[in-house]
């Protein structure tokens, strides 16, 4: 990777596109003024009006408007790869300015990370697009805490949900009381209402539309089994989680905990309506898509009290 040794990168950013065409939905993109004349010709060559729309892609049916039935993008299919937006070229490779630092990795909400993350071929990025993350100085010691500690070999989802719910490492299970106070915020937040929203995308209700009715039915009296991930799975959540701690994908949620709490919560509520691997990566991913938006983050933990009550049950 050209640009590597001005990034702090958490391993080898490897991925490989699978062509899912996730990442085309419900996800603003915007357009660098340089790119609009080049985006321009391609969508009249194609027969797409009105291309750009308030600096970023126009989005109909919330998908992108080059994006064909069979979830291919139109420009890269006839033109190529870098005809696209610099941010379409990306994707899902991720950029970050911190405070004292360049930070990068694979977002891993696209919705094949999960199945390349260990053997796919580097990704090889030239100039690339970086997106400012500023946190709290406050807030930095717990953020590199949770890298770190989401880093560890012998990581699991559930040791990191003691770590972060009782301040002690913990067994397989889940921490004491955990999962009924997880069905109870998850039940509350009106999935269905988020999933039915057409400027979410059609990806999104794809990867979760089991989602609303098998948490529905959940009883917070009677609580599902953990853990039920296989190995690799599990390791895959934990890796996801601190991506999304380290990159700061979900910078809406105010801090690194409730990033991690709600990253791993969704790992647990993904693999309680289906461990198995091809259906807990992509409802993976679309959880950590739709986590980052407000209408869900503010339902589950919108303040501080409801993030400490979510942990602690205090």
């Amino acid at each position: 990777m050209a640009d590597a040794p001005m990034f702090s990168v958490l391993a080898s950013p490897r991925h490989r596109c699978l062509g899912c065409g996730s990442c085309c939905h419900g996800v603003w993109v915007e357009v660098d003024p340089e790119d609009v004349p080049r985006i321009e010709e391609a969508a009249a060559a194609l027969g797409v009006e009105r291309p750009v729309h308030d600096g970023g892609l126009r989005f109909e049916g919330g998908h992108c408007v080059f994006l064909a039935e069979d979830m291919r993008c139109e420009i890269h299919r006839r033109f190529g790869g870098t005809t696209k937006p610099a941010r379409c070229q990306q994707f899902p490779f991720v950029a970050v300015r911190a405070e004292d630092s360049l930070r990068a990795g694979i977002d891993p909400a696209c919705g094949t990370a999960w199945q390349t993350w260990r053997d796919g071929p580097v990704v090889e990025v030239g100039e690339v697009v970086l997106r400012a993350r500023p946190l709290h100085p406050d807030l930095r010691a717990a953020e590199k805490a949770l890298v770190a500690a989401t880093g560890a070999p012998d990581a699991t989802v559930a040791g990191l949900l003691h770590l972060l719910c009782t301040g002690a490492p913990g067994g397989p299970r889940l921490p004491p009381g955990f999962a009924g106070r997880w069905i109870e915020r998850l039940q509350a937040a009106d999935l269905a209402g988020l999933l039915a929203d057409p400027q979410n995308g059609r990806a999104l209700r794809l990867a979760l539309g089991a989602f609303p009715d098998a948490i529905a039915a959940l009883d917070a009296l009677a609580l599902p089994s953990w853990p039920v991930l296989d190995a690799a799975q599990d390791a895959w959540a934990v890796e996801a989680t601190r991506r999304m701690v380290f990159l700061r994908l979900a910078s809406l949620i105010p801090t690194p905990l409730g990033v991690a709490l709600q990253s791993l919560g969704g790992a647990v509520a993904c693999a309680w309506v289906d461990p198995t691997p091809e259906r807990f990566g992509p409802a993976f991913a679309g959880w950590l898509r739709l986590v980052r938006l407000r209408a869900l983050w503010q339902k589950l933990t919108p303040d501080a009290d409801s993030m400490r009550w979510l942990a602690t049950g205090r």
